[in-house]
Order: C-alpha cells, then structure tokens, then sequence
C-alpha cells in the first residue's frame, strides 16, 4: 500500500501513440555573403526625408524598417539552419564560444594542469555569460509584442526535457 488511506486507489494505463513534433527549419540571414555594395547604394537612392517626415513616429519607424528590411532581403541571401531542437538563439558566436570551451575541456583533461583548469574555467564562464545574454536579447529585445510570447515558449521548448 502507498497510503493508509480508507479510500480505494484507481489505478489505469493508457496508451497514446503521438507523432514527434518537429520544429520547422529556420531560416537566418547569411551576412558574411550580403553584397554590401549594393545595399549601400540602394540604401543612398532611398528618399529617406519623404519617408521618416510623417507627424507620427511609430508610422516613420514603420516606413524605415520596411524599407531596410526590403533592402536586406534582396542583397543578404538567407540560409536555412538544419538543427533539430537548438535554441533560436544559438547562433555561430555561442557555437564558437561552446567549441572555444570544449577545447579548453579536452585540454586540461589531458595535461591536468592548473593553468589549463583556469582555461577552462574561464572560457566556460565565458560561455554561459555569452549564452544567458543572447536569450535575454531574444526575448525581450522585440519590436512585436506578440514575438515576445512566441519566443518565450520557443525557449522553453528548446530548453525543456520533452522535446
């Protein structure tokens, strides 16, 4: 018996089978193929007086990001990222910072000494700062309220057992 209780236990089993729910493959901007000329010269004939001159400045800062965001699509190719379950904020400076901290890792293991062990232990600081900065920054640094909820849950996926 589990309990002493005077009331009898329901005990049951059921059985669901469920398909793994897979996260789309996000697409990033690929900067360090972006055709910066262009942009630049396209971003110099935008009539920028005519667009940010409104009486509102949420309607100007609406006019400038469609503009720029048209621009960037059309001179910053995109890429598509094939990792199943990382976090959206993962990008290359946390994976240079992970690779930086294991190196330090297999290092000490190797030679044991305390040099190497201080390494590591910076570079793993190092990284969890790195990794804890670029979640807030995803999280909370959005200019759509509604993203804000999205990518919360899209944390807690990422960062949640089950998935």
């Amino acid at each position: 018996l589990l309990c002493k209780s005077d009331h009898f236990s329901i005990t049951f089993k059921v059985k669901v089978n469920t398909k793994i729910k897979r996260r789309p493959k996000r697409k990033i901007y690929n900067f360090k193929k972006a055709n910066w000329g262009r942009l630049n010269e396209d971003l110099g004939k935008v009539p920028w007086q005519g667009l940010i001159d409104c009486r509102d400045s949420e309607d100007a800062w609406h006019n400038f990001k469609t503009v720029l965001r048209a621009l960037v699509n059309k001179h910053v190719p995109l890429i598509t990222i094939k990792n199943k379950f990382g976090p959206p904020w993962f990008d290359s400076d946390c994976f240079s910072a992970y690779r930086k901290k294991e190196r330090a890792h297999s290092k000490f293991k190797q030679s044991n000494t305390l040099a190497n062990e201080l390494k590591w232990s910076n570079s793993r600081r190092e990284f969890k700062s790195l990794c804890n900065a670029k979640m807030r920054d995803n999280l909370y640094n959005s200019d759509d309220p509604a993203l804000i909820t999205k990518k919360f849950w899209s944390h807690v996926k990422s960062s949640s057992k089950g998935h």
